[in-house]
């Protein structure tokens, strides 16, 4: 047992104590309930809730936001724990929610989405669309499926 407590204790110091250590640390007023965070060039994006939000690397400052929740444009269905999906391919941001894929430019304007029949699943953008994978299973078998949407 104590070989365990030791990993536990190495893996929480590799975690947090870079954290402790950072020459600048800041708070983010705006988040409520942050769970996804992309940097790409001089920007962070973070999702919070259904609302997409753009801060500056530089400096931290807050720059835009764009997103609700709901099923109409612009708006997104978060999967569990309030998460959406976010990558950025061709200087586009896609986002990724329940039943539909978002395409907006790196500033947040609206480009247009995509609805889909599924509903779960994890899914990333690719040359002109996106692959994702989910599970299902039937009876005491468990399949991996492979989902590409043009």
């Amino acid at each position: 047992m104590p070989t365990y407590r030791f990993l536990l204790i190495l893996l929480l110091g590799w975690i947090f104590v870079p954290m402790l250590m950072a020459d600048k640390k800041e708070v983010l007023p705006d988040l409520i309930n942050p769970s996804t965070l992309l940097v790409h060039s001089d920007r962070i994006y973070i999702s919070d809730k259904a609302t997409i939000l753009i801060y500056l690397l530089k400096d931290y400052k807050l720059i835009g936001k764009f997103g609700k929740k709901g099923d109409g444009p612009q708006e997104f269905k978060p999967f569990s724990n309030n998460r959406l999906v976010i990558s950025i391919k061709d200087n586009e941001i896609h986002i990724v929610s329940i039943g539909k894929f978002s395409r907006f430019t790196l500033d947040g304007r609206f480009l247009g989405e995509k609805r889909t029949r599924d509903q779960f699943g994890f899914y990333r953008a690719i040359n002109n669309g996106y692959i994702g994978k989910r599970a299902r299973r039937e009876g005491n078998i468990r399949y991996w499926m492979t989902h590409l949407y043009d």
